[in-house]
């Protein structure tokens, strides 16, 4: 950690001097009770913190992702849905989003569309539709700026 000083006309960077701040107690996170797609269910990092993240199964339906959930994994698809991210100006930094298929069953013929969740101002990428596509492949994403989505 470090903190600018501007006071002279050019920028130095200071060392922060201190003791280091509370670790995070209490007790663990809520661990998924949905199995991933191989089974595995994970405990997630202290209730609270930015690190909680959870494995969402979606099984045939268009879904709305909330702030905690880390991944998207369509179990089922039988026609087009339309996976609407969570509003990214409320989504941990430095954590990925990722969307997959899980069902072997996605086509050109059954995609998974990538939209902006409703209302956000979000946007994923430059604009244009993103979809997948391809049988047992996913998208990762991160928090770019403000209403930003980038596909990394």
């Amino acid at each position: 950690m470090a903190i600018l000083d501007l006071t002279g006309g050019s920028v130095m960077v200071l060392p922060v001097v201190g003791p280091p701040g509370p670790a995070i107690e209490g007790p663990p996170g809520p661990v998924s009770t949905v199995p991933g797609p191989r089974g595995e269910t994970g405990k997630q990092g202290p209730a609270g913190s930015p690190t909680t993240q959870t494995y969402q199964a979606v099984f045939d339906q268009d879904y709305t992702a909330g702030s905690t959930v880390g991944q998207v994994g369509y179990r089922t698809l039988t026609a087009q849905r339309t996976m609407f991210f969570p509003d990214v100006d409320t989504y941990p930094f430095n954590k990925d989003f990722v969307l997959a298929d899980a069902s072997g069953q996605c086509s050109p013929d059954r995609p998974i569309l990538m939209a902006p969740g409703v209302n956000t101002g979000d946007q994923i990428g430059n604009g244009s539709q993103i979809a997948l596509s391809s049988p047992n492949q996913g998208f990762r994403f991160r928090r770019g700026g403000v209403n930003l989505w980038i596909l990394v």
